[in-house]
């Protein structure tokens, strides 16, 4: 009950997707602007990190942009969990894991009322 009069609902969804927008765009950034990305098979990735990431951010059509997430997400466990298992920097899946809920969260509850409007 204490929490509810310092951080309000709309405050607490700002908060996570300002996190998931930075975790996407800079990943996104990443993956477009390293050396030679754009023959790599993961620069459409990247367009779609950097896009959903910017969605998160500005507050707009969160909707899509969490199911985008999600999509992106269940693919990376799946990849790290049956077609690159064994590979020592891929047995984690904890991140993704949060990254997957907490999109999931943001889709089911909306943005809040703290959005970029045009």
């Amino acid at each position: 009950m204490v929490l509810e009069t310092v951080i309000s609902e709309s405050t607490a969804l700002l908060l996570l997707r300002l996190i998931l927008a930075e975790i996407f765009i800079l990943h996104g950034y990443k993956k477009l602007f390293k050396k030679d990305a754009t023959k790599s098979p993961y620069f459409f990735l990247g367009i779609f990190d950097m896009a959903f990431g910017l969605l998160m951010f500005l507050g707009m059509w969160t909707d899509y942009a969490g199911i985008g997430i999600m999509i992106i997400m269940i693919g990376a466990i799946y990849f790290k969990t049956f077609v690159w298992k064994g590979q020592k920097f891929m047995d984690n899946i904890e991140f993704d894991m949060i990254i997957l809920i907490s999109s999931l969260v943001i889709t089911i509850l909306g943005p809040g009322n703290i959005v970029f409007n045009l």
